[in-house]
């Protein structure tokens, strides 16, 4: 949650302070449900596409002289 002035714009204007306080456990709460859901995904493959299988044989193919 990005807020204009920081810490020292919070407790200078009551408003601002008031809508942090109430919107700071909710977005705590989404932040969570959206690192749950993205854990329970199987396997994260971390290689560049170019170090698939597949890119490796087609690069194996068109690109190597015989």
């Amino acid at each position: 949650m990005k807020g204009d002035g920081g810490a020292v714009g919070l407790t200078e204007n009551p408003a601002a302070l008031r809508r942090w306080m109430v919107s700071g456990p909710e977005m705590a709460r989404l932040i969570g449900e959206f690192e749950v859901s993205t854990m329970k995904r199987k396997k994260t493959d971390f290689r560049h596409h170019e170090q698939t299988k597949h890119a490796q044989m087609t690069f194996g193919r068109y690109h190597i002289i015989n």
